[in-house]
This record gives C-alpha cells, sequence and structure tokens, in this order.
C-alpha cells in the first residue's frame, strides 16, 4: 500500500489528475448502481425518472427520491475525496489533514463566514437574473424546467420533520460532501499542480458550478464556488467554506418553509425586481467581510509565532535566541543550502501571515556543508507547507 502512496505522490500532474477523475467516476458509479438498485426496490423503477413529471409525484416517492439523492451525494462527493486523500497521504499529511479538515474553528471568522455568505445573496440574486436571460437549446431548457420542477417537488413542507430532512438532504450533506470534493480536494491538486492558488480558485469553481448541469444558474454558482474557495484558501481551514456552503442553502430551504414553495417557484420574478442598489451594497458588505476574514488569519498567524525576526546557527542553540522557548512547538517546513532560496521561501510565508524562524546548520568556519532549515509554529506548519508546495519554492 505503500507504493500507491508513494507513486501517486510522485506522478506527473496530468496523470495524478487521471487518478482524481478515475476515483470519481468509479466510485461514483458503485454508489449509483447502489442506489438505482434500491430505488428499484422501494418502487421507483428508471421509466418513471426519464418521464419524471413532478407534479404526480407522491410524498413517499419524494421521499425515496430524497434517499437515493442522499445516497448518490455521499458516493459522489465524500467517497471520493477521502480515497483520492487517502492516496495522496504521507506519513505527515494523512486524509483528513490533506483536507484541511482536522482542525477547530473559532467564533469571529464563523461569523464572518455567515455575513458574508448572507450578504452576497442580493448580488447573487442579480447574477441569477441576469443568467436566466440566457437562451439555452430546447433540450437544455427542458431539464432544466424538470428539475425546477423537481426542487420545487423536493422542498414542499408541512411540518418541523419535513425541515430537519430538507436541511440534511439540501444543505448539510452537499455542504460537507461537495466542499470535501471541491475545495479539499480538487482546488489543493489544482493549486499544486498550477503553482498559482488564484488560478486553482477559479478553476475549481467553475468546475464546482457546471458539475450541477443546471446552466441557467452557472455564474451565481460558480461565484459562491469563487469565494468559498477564497475562504478555504486564506484560512487553511475546510469548515469555513462548509459553514458558508450550509448558511447559503439552509438559508434557502428555510425561506421556503416559512414563505411556501411560492418563494421558489417566484424566485425569477423577485429577482426581476432586486435593484443595483442592494446588490451593491450587498456586495460591498461581502468584500469588507472577506477582507477582515483575510486579515484575521494573517494577524492571528503574527500573533501566534511569537519570535523575533532572526537566523540562528547551529552554535546557538534555539532558546538561546529571541522568544522561542520550546523546540518542540515548532516545525521544519523548508530546507535548502543556499541561505537565499530559504530568505525567499522566507519571506513568501510572510507574505501569507506564517512567521518563520531560520536555524542555519552549516558551520560557517567551513566549506557550507548541510542544510539551512525553515522553522514555522506548529499549528501553522501544514499552512506553510501548503503554501511552499503551491509557490513551487
Amino acid at each position: 500500500m505503500n507504493l500507491i502512496h508513494t507513486s501517486i505522490n510522485k506522478q506527473a500532474y496530468p496523470l495524478q489528475f487521471l487518478y482524481l477523475v478515475a476515483t470519481i467516476f468509479t466510485v461514483g458509479s458503485i454508489f449509483t448502481g447502489f442506489a438505482l438498485a434500491l430505488q428499484s426496490i422501494l418502487g421507483i423503477s428508471p421509466d418513471q425518472l426519464q418521464n419524471l413529471d413532478a407534479s404526480k409525484l407522491s410524498v413517499y416517492d419524494i421521499n425515496v427520491l430524497k434517499l437515493i439523492q442522499s445516497i448518490s451525494a455521499i458516493g459522489l462527493f465524500v467517497v471520493p475525496a477521502l480515497v483520492f486523500a487517502w492516496l495522496k497521504k504521507t506519513q505527515a499529511n494523512r486524509p483528513f489533514s490533506y483536507l484541511r479538515c482536522d482542525k477547530g474553528i473559532s467564533e469571529r471568522p464563523t461569523w464572518l463566514t455567515i455575513i458574508i455568505t448572507i450578504s452576497a445573496l442580493p448580488a447573487l440574486s442579480w447574477v441569477m437574473y441576469w443568467n436566466q436571460q440566457v437562451e439555452l437549446p430546447s433540450a437544455l431548457m427542458a431539464n432544466e424546467e424538470q428539475l425546477e420542477q423537481l426542487t420545487l417537488a423536493f422542498l414542499s413542507m408541512n411540518n418541523i420533520f419535513d425541515l430537519f430532512i430538507n436541511l440534511m438532504v439540501v444543505a448539510v450533506i452537499p455542504a460537507i460532501g461537495e466542499e470535501l470534493l471541491f475545495r479539499g480536494g480538487i482546488q489543493q491538486f489544482l493549486g499544486e499542480w498550477t503553482k498559482k492558488p488564484h488560478v486553482a480558485i477559479w478553476l475549481t469553481a467553475i468546475i464546482f458550478s457546471a458539475f450541477h448541469f443546471q446552466f441557467l444558474g452557472f455564474f451565481p454558482r460558480m461565484f459562491i464556488g469563487a469565494f468559498l474557495g477564497y475562504l478555504f484558501f486564506w484560512s487553511g481551514n475546510l469548515w469555513y467554506p462548509i459553514i458558508g456552503h450550509f448558511v447559503n442553502n439552509g438559508l434557502q430551504v428555510c425561506m421556503v418553509y416559512l414563505l411556501g414553495p411560492e418563494f421558489a417557484a417566484t424566485d425569477v420574478e423577485q429577482m426581476q425586481e432586486m435593484p443595483i442598489i442592494p446588490a451593491l451594497v450587498g456586495l460591498a458588505t461581502m468584500l469588507l467581510g472577506m477582507y477582515y476574514f483575510r486579515q484575521y488569519f494573517r494577524k492571528n498567524a503574527l500573533n501566534t509565532s511569537n519570535i523575533t525576526d532572526t537566523t540562528i546557527n547551529q552554535s546557538g542553540a534555539f532558546a538561546a535566541t529571541s522568544n522561542i522557548h520550546n523546540m518542540h512547538d515548532w516545525i521544519k517546513v523548508y530546507s535548502h543550502s543556499q541561505l537565499y532560496a530559504v530568505e525567499i521561501a522566507k519571506a513568501v510565508l510572510a507574505d501569507h501571515g506564517v512567521k518563520t524562524v531560520v536555524f542555519n546548520k552549516q558551520d560557517s568556519a567551513y566549506i557550507p556543508i548541510g542544510e539551512i532549515e525553515l522553522y514555522a509554529p506548529k499549528d501553522l506548519a501544514d499552512r506553510a507547507k501548503q503554501v511552499i508546495i503551491i509557490n513551487d519554492l
């Protein structure tokens, strides 16, 4: 098994991409086959799905379809992400560590995530209205109308239990599953491949939106994917985009529960009435929230690494200089035989809010032999390594 782990990390990135695609296709096919078999057992045939009339679905039919959708989502998103992370894992980077979901969350960025997501809704509604004006081929339009009817049937709720079920099916499972695959898996991998985090974020956002096969909502969904991608990149913690994703989906479910299915059915008319001013105010609030979100993690990184800017020679121990009190609180994240290369890495990490210290193990009295090492605080080591990989240092 270790040979598999070693080979995928040392293979060329196009081949690693094929591993990712094959994982999604294989696991997704297995779960889809299981879901279709279960669907037939529960009384819904494939012919019924091909000629689906959402208006004629019974409560039982809808509940079966919700179960099938949940199973399919787990098979398409959750399991492939975990399998790919397992293939990518190393001794120092376990699957949940690779996906960046092995850390807790803090109160302030959590509230900022919620504010950012809610304030984005007016602007997204305006973009949705613009997107709705795109003319699609008749076959795609028929598919869009069928999906809209099915969505309305799914969101029909008569009591608090229905609300709970819909929050699980429409908000909780997609938020966790899609973020595991798209941000935790695909975005990180594309970042490693392209060495350009912004390219990775937007490419992932495009893939994320296209994967839903609902083209009348392509652009707003792409922008949602982009700002979730930036929350992930700045924090290095997958739980924040998961929270944002849940708030976005869950808020819509709650609005339908409170206002009735008509809220979703007349959504296009409401977007048409959305003035540009509220959209711009919401956009400004979202951007301001994203600025403070980014600044929080930059400042937190600097406050955590309470050290002076210094280079430590091998002849002097860690505790002999600056404010470093315990070497065990620091992790080596980079090493090189040339000091200039280490200083470049140090500057790049500082730009990403990670304060580091250089430990020069070369003896200056002789021809330089050995490595110059760069250390980061233990709780920022994973993020430091990610930045180093993305910037190809």
